[in-house]
C-alpha cells in the first residue's frame, strides 16, 4: 500500500480546496467593488455590406451599429457623428458595448433628439458606435483565433471608415482580450486613439498555445514602437480573471516615447473602487468617463498637413482629452485655467472694499460654510521645509474638482510684505506683493461616508463626491525679509455657503522609513507613529510591492477622541501608492472590517518597477473647523500596524501559481517514469505506476526539496523558474508548489484507477488472439487516414485526444494480477543502473510479460493525462468555431502539424497490441534515453510557471525518442536498429 502516496495525494485535496477558497475570498477582500448599474434602452443595426467582399471571414464574424432608442436622431445606420469601434474579449458579446454607447448617447442629448448646447457649440458631434461581434470565440486560449479577429476587425475599420469623408480617425475601445485584438493592428493611420478595458497587455492569461505567445511579442514591439495613443484601464484585484500586473502597459523606453498610460478603476477621479472583469463594461462610474473621452477625441479637428509637428501635436491634444477624462495620480496636470490679471499686478487682488482675515497661528487653517468673498493670510513657519495642504470640498481649486463640483472656488498665493513690520490690514498703504504658489499635487481624492462601507456596494462614489487637494512646497526664506512677513494666501472667490476649506502647514520629509525592515524579511508587526495631522507620508522602502503579497493594516487612534470621527470635516483616509497605481482605505475607530494593503508594482514573470509602499494619510480631524485654532483635535490617529495576512497571501500566490502547478505535475510524472524505466533496465521488471510514484515521495522529493530551495535564491530572469528573479521572500513557494505537483500527481493516478475499473470489466467479453500482421498492415492505413484527417478536417488535439481514449481503454482492460515475484521499488531500485546489459525481457513468464507491458503503458496513460490539460483549450475552442460557424473557423498550420501527434499514435497503437515490454531498452543505447525524460522534467520545472506550452515539447521530444529509439522497427514486424549496433566492451 502506497501510503505516502496516499497522504500526498489527500494533503493535496485539501490544499487545492484551501487555495480555491483563499483566492476567492482575496478578490473581493482586496478591493471591493462598488458600481452603480447602468442602463439604457439599446437597439443594433447589422451592416450587412460588410460581406465576404471586404472579408473572408464575414460568414463567420459581424459587424453592428448602435442606436439608443428615443434618444438618438433616427434608427438608421446612416452615420452622422464620429465613428467609435468596439472589440469585445474572449467569449464576449457585441451587446457588450450597449452601456458605454448609450452613455455616451445621453451625454449628448439633454433630451431625446436635443443636443447638448456646451457640447454642440465645441464642434463635439455624436458618436457612431460600431461593435464587432466575435460569435464568443474563445480568443484567450487560442492565438488563431486571435489573429483571425485582428484580421476581421481590420477589415471592419476600412469599412467603417469609407462611410465618412476621406481622413477621418477612428477611435478603439476594447474589452479583455479585444484591447490585444486592437493592439495587433497597429500602426494604423486612421487610429486615433485606443482605449483598452481589463486587458491583459503583457502576460496571456492562459499561456497554453505558442502562436499567442507569438502575437503577445508582436504588440509588445506595435507598443514601443507606434505613435497611437494606447490607454489601459485596468479592474485591479477585483478582476478575477485577469491578472491586475498584466494589464499594465510596458513602460516607455524614452522620454518622447508615445502616450502609454496604466489606470486602476481603484485611483481613477470619481470611481476609486476596484471593478470586475464584466463590470468593466457597465460599471457607471467607468462607462461615462470613456464615453466623455470618446466625444471629447471625436471633436479633435484633423491637422492642416501631413507634417511632424502638426502629427505630433495632434497626438498631445489625444493624450491630453485620455488624461482629463481618465486621471488618476500619476497623469500630469492637465491645462488650467488662467490666472487672473490682477495676479500680475502688485495691486491687492479682491480690492480695499473687500474685508480681510488675518489668521494670526499658522497650526491649521479651516472656513466651514464659506458665504463671503476674503483672503486669508496663513503666516509661514519660521522653520524651513514645509508643504502647505490644503483640502477643498464641493468647490474646485484652478479648475480642479468632481465632475459636480458645487459653487465655491478657492485659490492659494504667495504673498511677502512690501514694507518691513506692515501687517495686510484694510486701509494699509503698503499692500503686500503676491504670486500664485505653484502646485506639487492638484487632484481629487475621494470623501468617504464616516463610518460607511466604502465603496458603497452596488452604489459607489456619486459625481459630487470628492476633495481637492492641494499641495505646494513653501519657497525657502528671502534673505532680508522675515519669516513673519511672508504670508500663504487661500482666496475665497466665490461661496454660496456650502462647502468647506481646510489645511495647513506640515514638514516634508516623509517619516516611517525605519520600521519597514521586519516586515520584508521576518513577517513581524510594524508599528508607525504619526507626527502630523494635515497630512503623513509614509516611506517604507524595504517592504515588497508585491502581487504576491497582502499586508493587514491597523489603525491606532487617540482612545480619548475616537468618539468625534464622524464630526471631522475629512476623517483619516489613508492611500496606499505604486508607480502604477494607488488604492484609498478610510480609516474609522469602530470599523471591524480588517484593511488588506496591497500592490502590482512587482509581480511573476515581470521586471519590478519599483521597491517598496508609499503609504500618505490625508485628515483634517478638528471636531469643530468654524475655529481650527481653539477647539480639541478629534479623530486622532496615533499609529498604524502592518503585517502580512498570511491567508489574502496564500490567495494572491493561488490566483498566479496554478499554470505553474500543472507544469510541474507533468515535470513529477516524467522524472518518475524516468526512474520507473532505470529500475526495468536494472532488474528486468517495470515497476507499477503506484510504486513509482511511491518512491519518488520516498527518496526524489527529498533532495528535490532542497534543489528547488536552493534554485529559489538565484537570480534566474523573469521567464524562468517562479519568475521572482532569487527574491528571498518568496523562496518557499517552490518546495511547497513541488508537494502540491506530487500530490496532484497521485490523485490523479487513483483517479484513472477508479475509471479503469469499470472499463476493465470488459477485458472479459469477446478477448480473442489477434493478428500481429494484420494488425501492423491495419496500422499504416489507420496513420494515413489520420494524417489526411488532421491537414483537412481537425487539428492534432483532437487526435491526441482520441489516442487518450483509446490508450484508457487499452489500459483498463489488459490490466492483470499483480504478481508475487515483483516488488516495489525500494531507493537502492531507483538509483541509475548498472552499465551492464540488462536481463531478457524474452526469459520472464507471459503473465509477467504482460503485467510489465501493462505498467509500461499505464506511465504513458498518465503522461498524457497530465498532457491534456494543455491540449484541452484548443479543443475546446474548435468545438465552439465548429458550433457557431461550422467549417468556416480557420485553424493555423500548427494546428494542422500531424508530427505533433505521431509519436503518441504510435506508441498507443503499439501498446495495443504488443507482447512483452513496451519500451524495453535496445541494445545499441550506450546511454539510456530515459535520461531525456529527466531533462524534459528539468525544462517542465523552470520553463512551465510562465510559458506552460513549452511542457508539452518537452514531453514530446522525449516520447519521439522513446519511439524511435525503443519501439522503432519493432512497430513493423523487426527487432531493433542493427545497423546501429555498437561494439561490446573489449573488442
Amino acid at each position: 500500500m502506497a501510503r505516502l502516496l496516499s497522504a500526498f495525494a489527500l494533503a493535496a485535496l485539501v490544499a487545492v480546496y484551501a487555495l480555491f477558497r483563499a483566492a476567492s475570498d482575496t478578490t473581493t477582500a482586496l478591493s471591493p467593488q462598488g458600481c452603480r448599474m447602468s442602463y439604457m434602452a439599446p437597439s443594433y443595426v447589422l451592416q450587412r455590406a460588410l460581406d465576404a467582399s471586404w472579408s473572408p471571414l464575414a460568414a463567420r464574424y459581424s459587424l453592428w451599429l448602435y442606436r439608443e432608442v428615443v434618444w438618438d436622431t433616427d434608427a438608421s445606420s446612416q452615420p452622422r457623428g464620429a465613428p467609435v469601434l468596439f472589440i469585445p474579449g474572449n467569449a464576449g458579446s457585441s451587446r457588450q458595448v450597449r452601456s458605454i454607447a448609450s452613455s455616451a448617447a445621453r451625454q449628448f442629448y439633454t433630451a431625446p433628439r436635443v443636443p447638448d448646447p456646451g457640447l454642440s457649440s465645441r464642434g463635439i458631434k455624436p458618436l457612431d458606435v460600431y461593435a464587432v461581434d466575435f460569435n464568443e470565440d474563445l480568443s484567450a486560449l487560442h492565438g488563431p483565433t486571435l489573429a483571425a479577429q485582428a484580421s476581421y476587425t481590420a477589415s471592419a475599420i476600412a469599412y467603417i471608415l469609407s462611410l465618412y469623408p476621406p481622413h477621418t480617425p477612428i477611435t478603439l475601445v476594447a474589452h479583455s482580450m479585444g484591447g490585444a485584438v486592437a493592439v495587433h493592428l497597429l500602426p494604423h493611420p486612421r487610429i486615433a486613439s485606443i482605449m483598452t478595458l481589463a486587458t491583459p497587455h503583457t502576460l496571456s492569461p492562459a499561456r497554453l498555445d505558442r502562436s499567442l505567445a507569438r502575437l503577445y511579442a508582436a504588440n509588445a514591439r506595435a507598443l514601443a514602437e507606434a505613435r497611437t495613443p494606447v490607454l489601459s484601464l485596468c479592474g485591479g484585484a477585483a478582476d478575477g480573471m485577469v491578472a491586475s500586473e498584466s494589464c499594465v502597459l510596458p513602460s516607455p523606453p524614452a522620454s518622447d516615447a508615445p502616450y502609454r498610460r496604466t489606470v486602476f478603476t481603484s485611483a481613477l477621479e470619481g470611481c476609486w473602487s476596484g471593478v470586475g472583469h464584466q463590470a468593466m463594461v457597465w460599471c457607471h462610474q467607468v462607462r461615462w468617463r470613456v464615453a466623455r473621452a470618446a466625444l471629447e477625441l471625436g471633436a479633435l479637428p484633423l491637422p492642416a498637413s501631413n507634417s511632424s509637428t502638426a502629427s505630433l501635436s495632434l497626438e498631445h491634444m489625444r493624450s491630453a482629452v485620455l488624461d482629463k477624462w481618465l486621471a488618476d495620480r500619476n497623469a500630469p496636470a492637465a491645462p488650467r485655467d488662467p490666472a487672473p490679471a490682477f495676479w500680475q499686478s502688485d495691486a491687492h487682488p479682491l480690492g480695499l472694499s473687500h474685508a480681510r482675515s488675518v489668521l494670526v497661528s499658522s497650526a491649521d487653517f479651516a472656513l466651514r460654510a464659506p458665504t463671503e468673498v476674503r483672503s486669508y493670510y496663513v503666516p509661514l513657519p519660521v522653520e524651513g521645509g514645509y508643504a502647505f495642504v490644503l483640502y477643498v470640498a464641493r468647490g474646485t481649486v484652478r479648475s480642479v474638482g468632481p465632475h459636480h463640483s458645487g459653487a465655491l472656488v478657492v485659490d492659494v498665493r504667495l504673498c511677502t510684505a512690501v514694507a518691513p513690520g506692515s501687517l495686510p490690514a484694510e486701509g494699509s498703504p503698503s499692500l503686500p506683493k503676491c504670486t500664485p504658489l505653484a502646485a506639487d499635487t492638484l487632484r481629487v481624492l475621494p470623501h468617504p461616508r464616516p463610518g460607511a462601507p466604502f465603496p458603497l456596494p452596488n452604489e459607489g462614489v456619486d459625481e459630487s463626491e470628492g476633495v481637492v487637494l492641494f499641495s505646494a512646497r513653501v519657497p525657502p526664506a528671502i534673505e532680508g525679509v522675515d519669516s513673519a512677513q511672508r504670508w500663504v494666501v487661500v482666496d475665497v472667490l466665490h461661496a454660496d455657503g456650502k462647502g468647506w476649506a481646510a489645511g495647513g502647514f506640515v514638514e516634508q520629509p516623509v517619516v516611517g522609513a525605519e520600521a519597514a525592515s521586519d516586515i520584508a524579511v521576518h513577517g513581524a508587526l510594524c508599528y508607525l507613529v504619526m507626527l502630523w495631522r494635515v497630512r503623513t507620508m509614509l516611506a517604507l522602502p524595504q517592504l515588497l510591492a508585491s502581487a504576491l503579497v497582502a499586508y493587514r493594516l491597523t489603525p491606532v487612534f487617540d482612545p480619548g477622541a475616537t468618539g468625534s470621527c464622524d464630526d471631522a470635516l475629512l476623517p483619516p483616509l489613508l492611500e496606499l501608492a505604486s508607480t502604477v497605481e494607488s488604492h484609498f482605505y478610510p480609516l474609522h475607530p469602530h470599523k471591524r472590517v480588517p484593511l488588506l494593503l496591497h500592490a502590482h508594482a512587482g509581480a511573476p514573470f515581470l521586471a519590478p518597477r519599483t521597491r517598496g509602499l508609499s503609504l500618505t494619510v490625508y485628515a483634517y480631524a478638528h471636531a469643530d473647523a468654524a475655529d481650527a485654532n481653539t477647539s480639541a483635535p478629534a479623530c486622532r490617529l496615533r499609529a498604524v500596524r502592518l503585517h502580512v495576512d498570511a491567508w489574502a497571501t496564500l490567495g494572491r500566490a493561488a490566483a498566479r501559481y496554478w499554470a505553474a502547478c500543472a507544469g510541474w505535475a507533468v515535470g513529477v510524472v516524467l522524472y518518475a517514469w524516468s526512474d520507473a524505466l532505470a529500475n526495468a533496465e536494472r532488474s528486468g521488471a517495470m515497476p507499477g505506476v503506484a510504486a513509482s510514484l511511491e518512491a519518488f515521495a520516498r527518496v526524489r522529493v527529498r533532495w528535490l526539496l532542497g534543489a528547488a530551495l536552493v534554485l529559489s535564491f538565484v537570480p534566474l530572469p523573469e521567464g524562468w523558474y517562479l519568475g521572482n528573479a532569487g527574491e528571498p521572500v518568496f523562496a518557499p513557494l517552490a518546495p511547497v508548489l513541488l508537494l502540491l505537483s506530487t500530490g496532484l500527481v497521485g490523485m490523479s493516478w487513483y483517479a484513472l484507477r477508479a475509471l479503469m475499473w469499470p472499463l476493465g470489466k470488459l477485458r472479459r467479453l469477446g478477448e480473442r488472439k489477434r493478428d500481429d500482421a494484420g494488425i501492423r498492415r491495419n496500422t499504416v492505413v489507420s496513420l494515413i487516414l489520420m494524417f489526411v484527417l488532421i491537414a483537412v478536417v481537425v487539428p492534432w488535439q483532437v487526435a491526441f485526444l482520441g489516442c487518450w481514449i483509446i490508450h484508457l481503454f487499452t489500459c483498463a482492460t489488459t490490466a492483470a494480477p499483480l504478481p508475487t515475484t515483483l516488488s516495489s521499488p525500494t531507493p537502492r531500485s531507483v538509483s541509475p543502473p548498472h552499465p551492464s546489459s540488462p536481463p531478457s525481457p524474452q526469459c520472464a513468464s507471459p503473465s509477467a510479460q504482460r503485467h510489465d507491458a501493462h505498467n509500461h503503458a499505464a506511465h504513458a496513460l498518465l503522461l498524457m493525462t497530465w498532457l491534456l490539460p494543455l491540449v484541452a483549450p484548443v479543443l475546446v475552442v474548435w468545438v465552439r468555431a465548429l458550433a457557431s460557424a461550422g467549417y468556416a473557423a480557420p485553424f493555423a498550420a500548427g494546428d494542422r502539424g500531424f508530427f505533433a501527434v505521431a509519436p503518441f499514435l504510435v506508441l498507443v497503437d503499439y501498446a495495443s497490441w504488443a507482447r512483452g515490454p513496451v519500451l524495453a531498452r535496445a541494445p545499441f543505447e550506450r546511454v539510456s534515453v530515459r535520461w531525456l525524460l529527466s531533462v524534459g522534467a528539468l525544462f517542465a520545472f523552470l520553463r512551465s510557471a510562465r510559458d506552460t506550452y513549452v511542457v508539452f515539447d518537452c514531453a514530446w521530444v522525449a516520447v519521439c525518442a522513446l519511439v524511435v529509439v525503443r519501439v522503432g522497427p519493432r512497430y513493423w514486424g523487426g527487432t531493433t536498429w542493427p545497423s546501429m549496433r555498437w561494439p561490446a566492451r573489449g573488442q
